[in-house]
C-alpha cells in the first residue's frame, strides 16, 4: 500500500497490481487470455515466399499501419534469407491492404509493398513510433538491427510519412551485443524519454546463452532524451528461481498503454531451446507471458503461466513460435531464428 494517497486527477487507471487497494477480500487480479480469430496478414506475395513476422503496429489518424519483415527462400538451411521490411494498412486492424509504393525493384517490378533496404537504409525487425515532438522531418522514429558480420547494432532513422526513411547518422545508435530478435522503441510521455527494450544476456541462473553459453536471453533497456545519445542498457527482466529451468526471454513486445496513466506491458515470447519435438527443424518450444511496470523499469510476471498459449498445430508451437507482434495487441507467428 502507498504511504500517501496516488494523484490520479481524471487518468484512466489500470488493475495491474495492488497499488489501487488497501485491502482486499473476496477480490483478486486475474489475467484474461486473448481469443485466436482469423487471419490478418498472410505471405501471399512472391518476396514473402519465406514467411512475414516481427511486425509493428501503430494506430495514426484514424488507420492502423503496420511495419513487417518479410523473408525470401528462408529455411532451415538458411534461417534468415533475403530479408526486407515491408508495409501495411488497414481501417480495422482485420482487413490489410498492401500497397503499391513503387518504391524498391524486386525481380525486375517495383509493383510492391517492399520499404527497404536501399543503398541508403539497411536493416531488418523494424520498430516504429509516431513521434509526438517530432519536428518536420522527424514525426516517425524507427529503430532497426544490423545483423552485418561483424557487426551486430541498432540504427535510428526519422521520417515525416512513416513510408520514405532517413538515417539519423553514419553510425549506430547502440553497440555491444546481443541485438538478436525484435528490439522495440517506445516514448514514454512521463519521462520525456525514448526507450528501447532489447535482447540481452543474463547469468541470474545457469543457461547456455551468450558469449560464454553460461547465462539466458533476457531484456535490457535503453533510453535516450534526443534519440541520439543513449544511456548504457541495463538487464530489466530475467529469469529467477521462480521459473522452470532453460527459460529464455527471446523478444519483448513492449509498449507503453495509451489509454492509461502509468502502465507499461509486455508479452515476451518464452523460449525452452532445450525441448524438442521430433518433427521440428530448428529446436525450441515457446509460449508468450504477460509482464506489467508502473515505470517501465520495475517489471513484475505475477502470472507465470502462458499469456498465448500454442496452438494445436505443429506449426504454432514449435520451431519458435509464437511470436507476439509489437503494438495494439496484434499477435504474429514468428518463424525460425536464434
Amino acid at each position: 500500500m502507498s504511504e500517501k494517497p496516488v494523484q490520479v486527477g481524471s487518468d484512466r487507471q489500470l488493475f495491474l497490481d495492488e497499488l489501487w487497494f488497501d485491502s482486499q477480500e473476496n477480490i483478486r487480479l486475474r489475467m484474461h487470455n486473448p481469443v485466436a480469430r482469423e487471419v490478418a496478414l498472410s505471405a501471399d506475395e512472391p518476396w514473402e515466399s519465406g514467411g512475414v513476422h516481427y511486425s509493428t503496429v501503430i494506430e495514426d489518424d484514424g488507420r492502423y499501419r503496420m511495419w513487417y519483415r518479410c523473408d525470401i527462400g528462408a529455411g532451415p538451411e538458411n534461417r534468415d534469407g533475403e530479408s526486407m521490411t515491408c508495409y501495411t494498412e488497414s481501417t480495422d486492424g482485420i482487413t490489410w491492404d498492401k500497397p503499391n509504393l513503387g518504391l524498391i525493384e524486386w525481380a525486375g517490378s517495383r509493383a510492391n509493398n517492399i520499404i527497404f533496404p536501399t543503398d541508403d537504409l539497411r536493416g531488418i525487425n523494424a520498430s516504429v513510433i509516431r513521434d509526438p515532438n517530432g519536428a518536420p522531418g522527424g514525426r516517425y522514429k524507427m529503430i532497426t538491427r544490423e545483423r552485418t558480420k561483424p557487426v551486430d547494432a541498432i540504427l535510428g532513422s526519422v521520417s515525416d510519412d512513416g513510408i520514405h526513411w532517413t538515417r539519423t547518422g553514419p553510425h549506430p545508435i547502440l553497440t555491444g551485443r546481443p541485438f538478436d530478435s525484435h528490439n522495440i522503441l517506445l516514448w514514454d510521455e512521463a519521462s520525456e524519454r525514448y526507450v528501447i527494450y532489447m535482447r540481452g544476456h543474463s547469468t541470474s541462473v545457469a543457461g547456455t546463452f551468450g558469449p560464454t553459453k553460461n547465462g539466458h536471453r533476457s531484456v535490457r533497456r535503453s533510453e535516450s532524451a534526443d534519440f541520439l545519445n543513449w544511456s548504457e542498457p541495463e538487464i530489466v527482466i530475467e529469469s529467477d528461481d521462480g521459473d522452470p529451468p532453460g527459460l529464455h526471454f527471446y523478444t519483448n513486445s513492449g509498449l507503453k498503454y495509451g489509454r492509461a496513466a502509468n502502465a507499461f506491458l509486455m508479452f515476451p515470447m518464452i523460449l525452452y531451446p532445450e525441448r524438442v519435438h521430433p518433427s521440428a527443424p530448428i529446436p525450441g518450444l515457446s509460449d508468450i507471458q504477460m509482464a506489467t511496470s508502473r515505470d517501465g523499469v520495475t517489471w513484475k510476471r505475477r502470472f507465470r503461466e502462458p499469456y498465448i498459449r500454442p496452438g494445436l498445430d505443429l506449426r504454432n508451437w514449435v520451431d519458435r513460435n509464437p511470436i507476439m507482434g509489437r503494438g495494439n495487441g496484434f499477435a504474429a507467428m514468428g518463424s525460425p531464428g536464434r
